[in-house]
């Protein structure tokens, strides 16, 4: 049993930080696709956000869409 909750642990921690390295990698590429000189208004700040969530959405409908094609075998 003991082992069980320590197994469940370490995927529980593995998952969070591969959805925390996408998260900051989905940024990243947000920050270079919008790259600007200078200090980043508030409205420039929250536009980078909004993409960075805008590529994590097309990113999970896209492998979701691919999972029930698979599934499927369309």
């Amino acid at each position: 049993m003991m082992e069980n909750l320590i197994i469940a642990k370490a995927r529980q921690d593995a998952l969070q930080r591969k959805v925390e390295e996408r998260r900051l990698r989905l940024q990243e590429e947000a920050n270079r696709r919008l790259a600007a000189f200078g200090a980043l208004t508030t409205d420039e700040q929250e536009q980078r956000l909004l993409y960075a969530n805008v590529l994590e959405y097309e990113q999970d409908h896209v492998s979701v869409t691919a999972s029930i094609r698979h599934m499927l075998h369309i």
